[in-house]
């Protein structure tokens, strides 16, 4: 039996790769380098953000949405355009602050920010 040994990367598929560089790059200001496929790779602390090429379109869209641990949270949310119709909660809980919208190609994803220094 095989065990987890850790993430790789996380890849988000995309009808429009840059569309979706420049959205994660304003929100956790990262620096993406092309990749052959027609894609973007960022370094993340610990884990790659991948963007690529959106693959199949016969398979049902994924429902696991990624959460990020970020630094200020206001900061992140502050940096997406249309806020409005892009972030669907946000809240402040004793564990911290918590926000969870969608990017532009409609994927959803979740913000962390801990109360604990």
């Amino acid at each position: 039996m095989s065990r987890l040994v850790g993430v790789e990367a996380l890849l988000i598929r995309a009808a429009e790769p840059e569309r979706l560089r420049a959205f994660y790059a304003a929100v956790f200001d990262l620096n993406f380098s092309p990749t052959e496929e027609g894609g973007f790779v960022a370094e993340a602390g610990p884990l790659r953000i991948a963007i690529g090429p959106a693959g199949r379109t016969d398979r049902p869209r994924p429902r696991v949405a990624p959460m990020f641990a970020v630094s200020d949270i206001i900061a992140a949310l502050s940096s997406v355009e249309d806020m409005e119709r892009l972030v669907r909660d946000h809240y402040e809980t004793p564990e911290g602050r918590f926000a969870f919208l969608f990017d532009p190609e409609g994927n959803e994803l979740g913000l962390f920010q801990s109360s604990v220094p």
